[in-house]
């Protein structure tokens, strides 16, 4: 597969898998909704590119445009059987800024993995659930 698309201060990344039960789509968006650091961008948002999220980052109030979260294209979701596939936005400066925090709170505490998360996300404020 090849996809020609606009990136800037981020990159794609394309998911085909194959699962050992059937999903439906609404399956996979409940899923990902509802899953820690990922957030779905609908499509009545206008969101083009890369360099137009790295703005919604801005929107938000975060000085340096960081995304720390996994931006899925909701319109790029797709699931047939036990086949999915989608699309999402990484940005590779600030992703890997809250599982470090993680690794540091796993290290230094007795905390479970999911209070650290819980911490973690509201601490960076991180979102999750679909972009508004």
């Amino acid at each position: 597969m090849a996809v020609v698309a606009p990136t800037t201060l981020m990159h794609m990344h394309f998911i085909y898998a194959y699962l050992r039960e059937p999903v439906t789509r609404e399956d996979v968006v409940r899923t990902l909704s509802g899953s820690p650091r990922i957030v779905l961008i609908p499509p009545e948002l206008g969101i083009e590119g890369t360099a137009h999220l790295f703005e919604v980052g801005r929107d938000l109030g975060r000085k340096r445009g960081d995304m720390p979260e996994v931006m899925v294209f909701e319109e790029s979701i797709n699931a047939s059987g036990g086949e999915v596939s989608l699309m999402y936005a990484v940005h590779q400066e600030s992703v890997v800024v809250p599982e470090n925090v993680d690794a540091i709170r796993a290290v230094m505490s007795a905390a479970s993995r999911e209070e650290t998360v819980r911490l973690t996300d509201s601490t960076l404020g991180i979102m999750r659930g679909r972009l508004a």
